[in-house]
């Protein structure tokens, strides 16, 4: 068995560890200059890969290693630092978090503690979106991809050592592997493969590959070390977060950082990265790492949106100065106790912990805590319910059904994306406010407008929207106790392809297919031709169409309008958005709209911003009620408010509309 060279230490390493930090501190800290830093994760993977398994092959050659002791030592590295932030993000949660968000918190506290945190995240949403900043442990996924590595691979190291000549042939086809599932997995399962190991492990795979293999010819290395820079440099400042990632995107900082590890200590990058200040950034690199990602979230939860450059800078310049704190005093104090049941102290305080983390979150993130208003503590989390028998009743398998009264003889249908899933939380206010209720149900599937014929296809990958949509129209067009069909949906950010507010960044891509038509692929007009398709259908059917407007989107979070202790500026007074800039938003798509209905005199318009907006400004609070869970979706309370008056408007005698 040929191995790499694995001196002790090597400075150049703790360099490039201070590279990847830096870089996926720029990125948090300031995208606009770092668009790309989030590849620092990927060279904190090849440097792992690479660690691991020439600690775990020196071991093996001096015949000194063993599981136990190999477990021990990751406690020692991994828990000391990341105990105490996790005590320091709870406690600061509690002062400074509203209800719900305390308790998402503590639930992700639990899946770090327990290092499943990246399943915790895929199962929620994806990385890149506007909730991903408000999440004071997210960065906590990479460490669950690492640690559930380490679980598994000196186990299947010592079935590969078996066979000692074939080990670097493994362990490159176990990486081909696992780096074909993250291609195949990418644009289906973006998500998936951005958290999930299957398709990260190929990462950890190039640095372990890398071990395995002796060393670099001497007249390769300069070349290969410059390579190795240009590709990070290249990584960090030529991708971005809308590029499709992991992917052949991130061949660019695993090869970089493999091509440095490779060409050893000896060439000019390397002496480079092996220099003082780089070696003090690295050696802080995991705590720092820690530190950086909650000093930064908490700043945009308690301001509503993105603090200024100045704050920004002082949380990176506190987390600096933490790192050292922890890294000085307590990290290597504790790594290098002598105490030898130091690892099940350390695994006993993880798990008080995260039983500290159970309790917040079995509370409800303790709602009565004093400071907060309480209406901020009961207005922000989604109403989570589906009335028994939905789904049964209407046969739905995908999205959403949520109902009221469906056996009912008259019913009113409301199809839309997650627009109309939060208008179903006034459903149980309508039952009480009406002699002769109606029945009420919200179909559709959150991401998808309601429109015949029309797929998401952002990034080329299909959203799925047509099997939902298609059966929620079968439904209400056969449906002989439908009579009013509502439509309701985030239709700007559909017709215009781009988001608003703090995820203008998100791109959406609309293709329009329908028999005996050209397939469109020009967002505005797919818009037009799938409204016009839709109508035309329930029209066909006899059905009375409401087509409601979309209510303003904010463009921050009305989170900031909620009473805190601390607030860093947010007024809850200022609680609103100029008219004219939601009118500007929304002129393309209500233009569209105008066109089409041209031809349907028939379908009455109900417009929101006649009860959400003045003539000057539109307003996420009303009447001292906060109306917004977001900077986009009715709260409880909205959505009652605004269904009240679409119920009026139905109940109206003349036919006329609305508009």
């Amino acid at each position: 068995m040929s191995t790499a060279a694995h001196p002790a230490y090597r400075p150049d390493i703790d360099g490039l560890r201070a590279f990847a930090v830096l870089a996926v501190v720029g990125f948090h800290a300031f995208p606009g200059l770092f668009p790309g830093g989030f590849v620092g994760v990927d060279i904190f993977f090849v440097i792992s890969g690479y660690l691991i398994t020439g600690i775990i092959l020196k071991g093996r050659e001096q015949g000194d290693f063993s599981y136990l002791g190999f477990y021990a030592r990751r406690i020692r590295r991994i828990f000391p630092s990341l105990l105490l932030v996790l005590a320091a993000t709870l406690v600061a949660g509690y002062f400074l978090l509203l209800a719900d968000e305390y308790k998402q918190l503590a639930g992700h506290q639990i899946a770090g503690t327990l290092f499943y945190a990246n399943w915790a995240f895929w199962r929620e949403a994806g990385y890149f979106d506007v909730s991903a900043e408000l999440k004071p442990l997210l960065h906590l996924w990479s460490l669950g991809v690492e640690e559930q590595f380490y679980l598994l691979w000196p186990l299947l190291l010592a079935l590969l050592l078996r066979r000692p000549r074939q080990l670097g042939g493994a362990i490159l086809a176990l990486l081909i592997l696992s780096f074909a599932a993250n291609l195949a997995g990418l644009q289906q399962y973006p998500s998936a493969t951005f958290f999930l190991p299957h398709s990260r492990f190929w990462e950890l795979l190039a640095g372990a590959w890398l071990a395995s293999r002796g060393p670099v010819p001497a007249p390769a290395r300069p070349g290969l070390a410059w390579l190795g820079l240009a590709l990070l440099l290249a990584g960090v400042f030529l991708l971005d977060r809308d590029m499709a990632f992991p992917g052949y995107a991130a061949l660019l900082p695993v090869l970089g950082a493999a091509g440095l590890i490779a060409a050893g200590p000896g060439t000019a990058p390397n002496r480079l990265l092996g220099r003082q200040p780089w070696v003090f950034l690295g050696l802080i690199s995991y705590p720092l790492y820690l530190w950086h990602w909650p000093l930064l979230s908490f700043p945009r939860i308690l301001a509503g949106g993105e603090p200024d450059w100045a704050l920004r800078l002082a949380a990176v310049l506190l987390a600096v100065l933490l790192a050292w704190l922890s890294y000085r005093y307590w990290e290597r104090w504790l790594r290098f106790h002598p105490w030898r049941r130091l690892p099940l102290a350390l695994l006993g305080a993880g798990l008080l912990l995260a039983l500290a983390a159970l309790y917040v979150k079995h509370e409800d993130g303790i709602a009565g805590r004093a400071g907060f208003a309480r209406e901020a503590q009961q207005m922000f989390a989604p109403t989570r319910w589906e009335t028994k028998g939905c789904k049964a009743r209407f046969g739905i398998q995908e999205g959403h059904c949520l109902a009221l009264t469906p056996e009912a003889g008259n019913l009113v249908f409301v199809l839309g994306d997650s627009h109309a899933r939060a208008l179903a939380q006034g459903f149980p206010a309508l039952a009480r406010n009406q002699d002769a209720p109606l029945g009420w149900v919200s179909l559709g599937q959150s991401g998808c407008l309601p429109f015949k014929g029309l797929q998401r296809l952002d990034r080329g990958e299909n959203k799925e929207c047509p099997p939902p949509v298609d059966r929620a129209l079968e439904l209400v067009t056969n449906d002989p106790a439908s009579q009013i069909v509502v439509i309701s949906a985030r239709y700007a950010i559909y017709h215009s392809g781009q988001g608003f507010g703090a995820n203008e960044h998100y791109q959406v891509q609309l293709h329009f297919e329908a028999p005996g038509q050209p397939p469109i692929d020009s967002n505005p007009e797919a818009f037009q031709a799938g409204l016009r398709a839709t109508l035309t259908l329930l029209r066909q059917h006899g059905k009375q169409v409401v087509f409601m407007q979309q209510v303003p989107e904010l463009g921050f979070s009305p989170r900031r309008c909620a009473g805190r202790p601390l607030s860093l500026g947010a007024d809850p007074e200022r609680c609103q958005v100029p008219r004219a800039q939601v009118e500007q938003r929304q002129a393309g798509y209500r233009q569209a709209v105008a066109r089409v209905l041209q031809d349907f005199p028939e379908v009455r318009v109900f417009d929101p911003l006649e009860y959400l907006c003045d003539q000057e400004n539109c307003y996420a609070r009303k009447d001292g009620q906060l109306l917004y869970r977001d900077d986009d979706h009715l709260n409880r309370r909205g959505a009652e408010f605004i269904l009240g008056r679409l119920q009026a408007s139905l109940s109206a005698p003349s036919a006329g509309s609305p508009r």
